[in-house]
């Protein structure tokens, strides 16, 4: 891959998402620009921790809110305040809140006046059914309606880890084409991962290839655990009860974790692997898969989060330094850290929004795409593979049917050398068939003779291998001397003088 290429290509998907400043911006009165459907309220938010549970909208101060300052940490609490203000315009108009929270226990109430001094209250709960929500989608959405009495909008937050969440204001018809793009990037998402999927069985029992297989193994688990944390998959099959979408999250990262590692150990196989790194693939295999087998275990939040961070960022250290190593002779490696560079800065993106250090309005949109191009980068890379794995295959099966051949002749000449014998005994009035050492030195030994035997029976290698409990190179080794050894004989018998034989 050329590094000017994915520079400016990568310069140039930065500026087209919208890259609009490098720090929030003041807090500020919320003005939708003209034409827009959807504006980030991230930059307009301010926050307040209850000093009580009573506290209600009109008990709070407004000096108490704080502004969300550029590179905040997120804050663990229960519960926390937030709020707004809409422009004089904007409370005329009906907007949608959106909230996309990164946990599966999100809670949160919106509060708003459409009667002077009386606040009307809307809650959302993950553990409410889709179809009983004000919006039957997969994400965190609360109608705001028009003709609000007061510019103030409140939101009580019962979630951890809250200032990792993204909030955003949608124009009705904005968030109807919201959902429109995101289902269209969803759909194509499984179009890929699941044609990836398929691409990769078929090719691990057509070739047998382990890579192709451990690659399906890959594509499939990463399509899964998008799908779940994306609530598209997990809100439909187990909402009403988050503990059983967590277990199921944490088992399809453990496998997805598992995957990544043997495929980046099968791929570089033959290449430069130090005992170190090897026994670094080991320890996080392990790891990995203990942490799909005890993940729905009651062992601590805290546990299993530090874990997943230590399996997260280990293995992409080991594949790092693996492609350190082999980048220059493995092109599957080249593609592998393609799609992971790809997945990393689209990631770092996110987070940098996620914790205010950038303002990008658009991150909701790069997830998806920044996951398909990793997909098909270590997908080209399987199919290099694959390919190289085919024409080793069609060389090998050339060589055997050379062998094969040869083998074919080699039988023919003993059956005519026996049945000359055979006639030479009938004439001297012999009854039995008892090889004389001088007229005809065998030179097979019993165990070549037996491969031989059963190569004329119509056995291939791997059959012949496993009748004989060898391996197939024992066997290959077998053949090519069986050939020697006769053909050596067959010289030795053609050199000498006629009538010196018998």
């Amino acid at each position: 891959m050329d590094r000017k290429s994915v520079l400016i290509g990568i310069i140039w998907l930065v500026l087209h998402l919208g890259l609009q400043k490098i720090v929030c911006q003041d807090v500020g009165i919320v003005h939708l620009p003209p034409e827009s459907e959807m504006i980030e309220l991230k930059p307009f938010l301010t926050f307040h921790f209850p000093e009580s549970d009573h506290e209600d909208p009109d008990s709070i101060k407004d000096e108490t809110f704080e502004r969300l300052n550029a590179g905040l940490p997120a804050m663990a609490s229960e519960k926390v305040w937030v709020k707004f203000r809409l422009g004089e315009m904007e409370v005329k108009k009906a907007f949608v809140l959106l909230s996309r929270l990164g946990n599966y226990a999100n809670k949160f109430t919106l509060f708003y006046q459409v009667t002077p001094g009386l606040w009307t209250r809307k809650s959302y709960s993950y553990e409410t059914p889709i179809n009983q929500r004000e919006f039957p989608v997969g994400e965190a959405a609360l109608k705001i309606p028009a003709g609000l009495s007061s510019q103030d909008i409140y939101i009580l937050m019962e979630i951890n880890h809250w200032m990792t969440s993204d909030w955003a204001l949608y124009t009705q018809e904005g968030f109807a084409r919201h959902q429109r793009i995101l289902t269209i990037q969803i759909n194509v998402y499984i179009v890929v991962f699941m044609l990836f999927a398929c691409f990769g069985m078929a090719a691990s029992v057509l070739l047998r290839n382990r890579l192709t297989g451990i690659f399906a193994l890959y594509a499939l688990s990463m399509g899964i655990y998008i799908l779940l944390e994306a609530n598209w998959l997990s809100e439909y099959i187990f909402y009403g009860n988050p503990a059983i979408t967590l277990q199921s999250s944490q088992f399809i990262f453990g496998l997805l974790v598992l995957a990544t590692l043997m495929y980046a150990r099968e791929t570089i196989r033959e290449g430069n692997l130090p005992k170190i790194l090897g026994l670094a693939y080991k320890v996080f295999i392990v790891i990995s898969i203990g942490y799909m087998l005890v993940g729905h275990l009651s062992l601590g939040h805290q546990l299993l989060n530090t874990t997943s961070v230590i399996l997260a960022y280990g293995t992409t250290i080991i594949i790092i330094v693996s492609a350190i190593l082999n980048i220059r002779s493995n092109p599957t490696m080249r593609w592998l850290i393609g799609g992971l560079v790809i997945m990393a800065l689209a990631g770092i993106l996110i987070d940098l929004h996620a914790r205010n250090v950038i303002y990008m309005p658009s991150s909701i949109y790069l997830t998806i795409p920044a996951l398909i191009l990793e997909l098909i980068c270590v997908g080209i890379g399987t199919l290099l593979a694959a390919r190289l794995a085919l024409s080793k295959l069609k060389l090998a099966n050339s060589q055997n049917e050379h062998l094969q051949n040869n083998v074919n002749r080699l039988k023919s000449e003993i059956n005519h050398t026996l049945s000359a014998y055979e006639t030479f005994v009938n004439r001297s009035n012999r009854g039995e068939l008892n090889v004389p050492s001088k007229y005809y030195d065998n030179p097979l030994s019993a165990r070549e003779f037996q491969i031989l035997q059963l190569l004329s029976n119509g056995h291939n290698n791997r059959q012949i291998a496993h009748e004989l409990y060898l391996s197939r190179n024992t066997i290959k080794t077998h053949l090519k001397e069986s050939i020697k050894n006769w053909a050596q004989t067959v010289v030795k018998k053609q050199s000498k003088k006629p009538g010196s034989t018998v």
